[in-house]
């Protein structure tokens, strides 16, 4: 009886603490969400969802993408500026339609960026789990702070794009295959394709490993949980995909997002193009050895180099913005994880000035209009760091700083 009671009392503890940091996080976000001019990828989302929702009117339609324009430009958007063209499938909208319904924007941008806040609390676990990492008291509130705080974590959540959610449902999936929920880490596969060109190659690797590992029932779960949305869109729309379709292609067109091909040609006209080449070959030459390493082996080396792929993975010159880099948080994790398993306190202390020079050095970039270290600096300095967490994985102690850090 005296056990049942406890458990009841903590239960509702929980439920009050989770209710109450909910309601903390909801009423800040509300306060953010009207003075600050942010979140237009969650309005070029919101609207055309609402549109849809409560007026019936297709999401792709052209009047959506001009109303969207008014409301970030004032006007229409010129030549050279974005379009804000919808071009997702029809099923977020569908997923979407608890905030769609809402009418007041800036109450569903405070619930968005709840969730938001919560994908990037869910993806810190995750990492850490699939890293090995024992977290201490301070540890996991300095982890949380810097998902929530580092530059292209805190631009995802101000503009309110969807990296977050695709980041914990990716790597959620190996979470997922390393408890042997095979089709669950299927599902969520299926939910990580609405930044193809951000989660493709991670998504890739996983059809990679499941072949060679001839776990087929992620391919079940991705199967089924992907026709279950396709059929649901055209049960609801019929004519969604062929609109889909053509907005991406307009959508495609019309961005002007930053990429090894375009900077690299802005600073060496004429040499750029075989420079990006140059660049993109190497990624594909690291990858293809690193994937064929990977084939077999468990879990622990797939998130190893499913971590290498999300950071590689703007050297294959598609369009990349720096709020896309926060796929890659995991990495970083597995970076942290290492150095204080590896050193104890003297790894902790250089994991936590590491972060502190990631935070640092990506806001200074991002604010001094450097965004180009996001396709270069960045993913240079972490692939070299990820190549160190393997090779300190792979052999014993014998170093000076080792034997120090265990008291030797």
């Amino acid at each position: 009886m005296r056990n049942n009671l406890r458990s009841i009392f903590l239960a509702l503890f929980f439920i009050s603490l989770v209710v109450a940091l909910g309601g903390g996080l909801f009423w800040g976000n509300l306060q953010f969400a009207r003075s600050a001019r942010t979140g237009v990828e969650f309005l070029a989302l919101w609207k055309p969802a609402q549109t849809f929702a409560l007026q019936g009117f297709s999401p792709y339609d052209v009047g959506n993408t001009l109303e969207v324009q008014r409301l970030v430009y004032g006007r229409v958007a010129r030549a050279g500026e974005r379009s804000f063209q919808f071009s997702m499938p029809l099923y977020v909208t569908l997923l979407f339609f608890p905030l769609a319904s809402i009418r007041d924007f800036f109450i569903a941008r405070a619930l968005w960026l709840v969730l938001l806040q919560a994908a990037a609390a869910g993806l810190v676990f995750v990492s850490m789990h699939l890293s090995r990492w024992r977290a201490s008291w301070l540890s996991l509130p300095l982890a949380l702070l810097f998902a929530l705080a580092w530059q292209p974590g805190a631009l995802s959540m101000l503009d309110g794009n969807f990296i977050l959610l695709q980041a914990l449902f990716v790597f959620g999936a190996v979470r997922a295959l390393e408890n042997e929920a095979d089709e669950l880490a299927g599902a969520l596969a299926a939910l990580g394709l609405v930044y193809i060109r951000v989660t493709g190659l991670a998504l890739l690797l996983l059809a990679v490993w499941m072949v060679a590992s001839g776990r087929y029932r992620i391919l079940s779960g991705f199967m089924m949980t992907l026709t279950v949305l396709v059929a649901v869109s055209f049960l609801v729309y019929p004519g969604w995909f062929s609109e889909f379709f053509f907005s991406g292609i307009i959508e495609w067109r019309s961005q002007l997002l930053p990429s090894t091909f375009r900077s690299l040609e802005n600073w060496f006209p004429g040499l750029g193009i075989p420079i990006a080449q140059g660049l993109r070959a190497v990624a594909i030459v690291i990858l293809f050895f690193e994937w064929q390493a990977a084939r077999g082996k468990g879990t622990h080396w797939l998130f190893w180099t499913m971590s290498l792929t999300a950071i590689l993975t703007p050297w294959f010159g598609m369009g990349f913005t720096p709020a896309w880099t926060a796929f890659s948080l995991p990495a970083v994790i597995l970076v942290f994880s290492v150095m204080g398993q590896r050193w104890g306190l003297l790894g902790r202390l250089a994991a936590f000035l590491l972060g502190l020079g990631l935070l640092a050095g990506l806001w200074a970039a991002h604010l001094g209009g450097l965004d180009s270290i996001f396709l270069f600096a960045y993913p240079l300095v972490m692939t070299l760091l990820l190549y160190w967490v393997r090779w300190w994985a792979t052999r014993p102690p014998r170093l000076w700083m080792d034997m120090l850090s265990q008291g030797r």
